[in-house]
């Protein structure tokens, strides 16, 4: 079982990431949407309003996609919502330590982001892979620049690292 206050502490890790890129974050808001009162792990609000669900498990962070497409996206003219994220940290943060200790490491290991657009966004589906520093850019270029963030090709934020997969 993974400590909640693990993911709490990674969860905030990630918002003052955030905020410090000038995005607006809610640490685990409550939103009332047509399919039911819903927690997300963030809400960040700028030129959109964003969910994002963080996952610790590759099938845990595939409940997070559907959850993003299903309860959020599918409603996003009424919710007001530009797009939603799934992220999947890494799995080396499941275990029990020190929140300074969660910190550091966290800094340190690859996370996953995956980026979801309402179908009349050119924004495409795009998984992304990089430190918590590096998510947190391309998530603030989502949310701060939408569609500035389009590369040439339509791949999603042009400054992400070329490892991205």
């Amino acid at each position: 079982m993974i400590p909640r206050a693990t993911e709490n502490t990674i969860s905030s890790l990630l918002r003052d990431e955030l905020q410090g890129l000038g995005v607006k974050v809610q640490l685990f808001p409550r939103i009332t949407t047509p399919a039911g009162s819903r927690e997300p792990d963030l809400l960040c609000v700028d030129a959109g309003t964003y969910p994002v669900e963080a996952k610790f498990t590759e099938r845990d962070l595939v409940q997070a996609v559907a959850k993003v497409q299903n309860d959020y996206l599918k409603h996003h003219r009424v919710l007001g919502l530009k797009g939603g994220f799934a992220i999947l940290y890494p799995e080396e943060l499941t275990q029990p330590m020190p929140p300074e200790a969660v910190g550091n490491l966290a800094r340190k290991l690859s996370f996953k982001l995956i980026a979801m657009f309402p179908p009349e966004d050119p924004r495409p589906f795009t998984v992304y892979e990089g430190r918590l520093q590096e998510v947190a850019k391309i998530l603030s270029e989502h949310i701060l620049f939408p569609l500035s963030s389009i590369g040439a090709k339509g791949e999603g934020p042009k400054s992400f690292p070329a490892d991205c997969v």
